[in-house]
């Protein structure tokens, strides 16, 4: 629980700070859970304090998010703003001013070269895949594939198995 509560605390200043505790402290309910939320709250402020802590930017953490959810088919440029507790538009413009991508280009391109691994690995079907990647159906899978890739994901399979016997 502590490594995932970690991941999506900014802890920049000491007014972000406490909006962050506010954050963790109202995932917990009981009494009980309060002094538990404490001393997690001690333990993010003693390694900020240490320096054994690498703070990460909103965007970083949102890259890792990203990583972490692409089966999610919900996933968006809504839930990412959400998560930031910014506008969505303001994620859009920082993201793509940073990265030089938008968020929701930077999605679809990781679900791609993710279904690419899958594809290769020969372990699951197309339709595994799709869903795997966060694609709703098979065929939004497909016609995304076929648009990024230029191939669609059964021809791309075969070229790569015939490249690489072709390459031993």
């Amino acid at each position: 629980m502590y490594y995932r509560l970690v991941s999506f605390f900014y802890l920049n200043d000491a007014k972000s700070c406490l909006k962050d505790f506010e954050k963790i402290r109202s995932l917990f309910t009981s009494e009980k859970d309060i002094l538990e939320c404490y001393s997690y709250f001690y333990k993010l402020l003693n390694k900020v304090f240490n320096n054994s802590f690498s703070v990460c930017t909103p965007l970083q953490a949102i890259i890792e998010y990203i990583e972490k959810n692409l089966s999610d088919v919900e996933l968006s440029n809504v839930v990412l703003a959400e998560k930031l507790c910014i506008s969505e538009p303001y994620l859009r413009k920082r993201f793509s001013d940073t990265y030089n991508i938008s968020p929701k280009q930077y999605i679809l391109e990781r679900r791609i070269e993710k279904a690419k691994e899958l594809l290769l690995e020969d372990k699951m079907s197309v339709s595994q895949i799709a869903e795997e990647t966060g694609f709703s159906c098979i065929t939004v899978f497909s016609r995304a594939f076929k648009t990024k890739v230029g191939v669609s994901p059964s021809e791309f399979v075969r070229k790569e198995k015939i490249s690489e016997i072709l390459n031993r």
